[in-house]
This record gives structure tokens, C-alpha cells and sequence, in this order.
């Protein structure tokens, strides 16, 4: 009855739907491939609902963005109890999501340390650093003369840093003008 949100492919296919988090796995074995006579047997793992985000996999962590779009949360499978768990990653920074996040893709560099970049509703561009050798786990927030609308990341070769790429809106000259921007990183040079 809940709609489906988003799907992520790993153990298992997770899937996000507004009232619950579920885990889908193959037939009686576990080996099978789900689809033509096997019939998946789905279980609940987490009941915070999702918001109409797609997922961001990095390593077998997958983080969503809850149906309030003001949570973001870590589901991993946990071996000790052999089940999915959750963690909110913006409990100790609750105001780092307010007013909402905008509907739209949320953007993962994956070189050279693992960013997610997300944009609020109220034009804000939001950086969750998410460096789980180190246990650091950090948002910061881009503060621009004008509102970010959205933001893309291009991957490059040769370990270099992946490009960051946001369109923007500023009044120039009393006109409102929309920009394709990337940043510089300072570490490729």
C-alpha cells in the first residue's frame, strides 16, 4: 500500500517506500534470481518511510532521506543480530537539512574522500563528508550570493578529484540569470 520511493541493489534489493524500508531476497534457497516463478520473500527492516529521493549507495551503507525530508539516515546490515539497522546521520546537526531537502537527485563524490552534496529548500547547498575508515561522518553548508538548484558530480580519471557541478540562480543587473558552475578543488593542481 506504501509507494515505492527508490530501489537499491545490495546483499540484497532494498527498497524505499513511504511507510517502511524493506529487503527483498530471492526464493527458499537464497540463490535464486528473483523474477519468473520465484517469488521474493520481503521483509521490513526499518519503518521511517522515505522521502521521493533516490538512494546514494557507498560501500554496503546505503543513506536516504526520510518522507519528512529533514532526516537522513545510514542502513546497513548488521551480522550480529542478522538483520538491517538504521542511524541518523543529522541527529547531532538537526538543523542542517531545515527547512527541507529539495526534491532532486542527491549528487556522491566518491574521490578523493566520499561527499554527498544535496540542495535545500531554501537554495542552500548541503556537504555531508562520509569518511567511514576514519569515523568521520561531517556536513557542512555553501553559502552563495544567489540559491543553488541543483547539483550533479562527473567522475574523473586518474584518481583525481571528481567534478562538482551546480546551477545556480543569481539577480545580475536585476535579472534573474541561471549558471552551470563547477568547483575548483585545489588538490588536483
Amino acid at each position: 500500500l506504501n509507494r515505492i520511493e527508490w530501489l537499491a541493489d545490495n546483499t540484497d534489493l532494498l527498497i524505499g517506500t513511504s511507510g517502511a524500508e524493506l529487503a527483498a531476497k530471492s526464493g527458499k534457497s537464497g540463490n535464486e534470481p528473483i523474477g519468473g516463478d520465484v517469488v521474493p520473500r520481503v521483509d521490513k527492516s526499518t519503518t521511517h518511510g522515505s522521502g521521493p529521493i533516490q538512494s546514494i549507495n557507498i560501500s554496503n551503507h546505503v543513506l536516504f532521506v526520510d518522507r519528512s525530508l529533514l532526516k537522513l539516515f545510514d542502513q546497513v546490515f548488521d551480522f550480529y543480530v542478522n538483520t538491517y539497522s538504521t542511524t541518523e546521520l543529522t541527529a547531532p546537526s538537526d538543523h542542517i537539512t531545515n527547512p527541507a531537502v529539495r526534491l532532486g537527485p542527491i549528487a556522491l563524490q566518491k574521490r578523493v574522500d566520499p561527499r554527498l552534496y544535496f540542495v535545500r529548500k531554501d537554495g542552500t547547498l548541503v556537504t555531508l563528508t562520509y569518511l567511514l575508515s576514519e569515523k568521520v561522518v561531517g556536513f557542512t553548508r555553501f553559502v552563495t550570493q544567489g540559491t543553488f538548484e541543483a547539483v550533479a558530480c562527473i567522475p574523473k580519471s586518474s584518481g583525481k578529484s571528481d567534478q562538482v557541478w551546480v546551477i545556480v540562480q543569481r539577480m545580475i543587473n536585476g535579472a534573474l540569470k541561471r549558471y552551470v558552475e563547477m568547483f575548483e578543488d585545489t588538490n588536483d593542481n
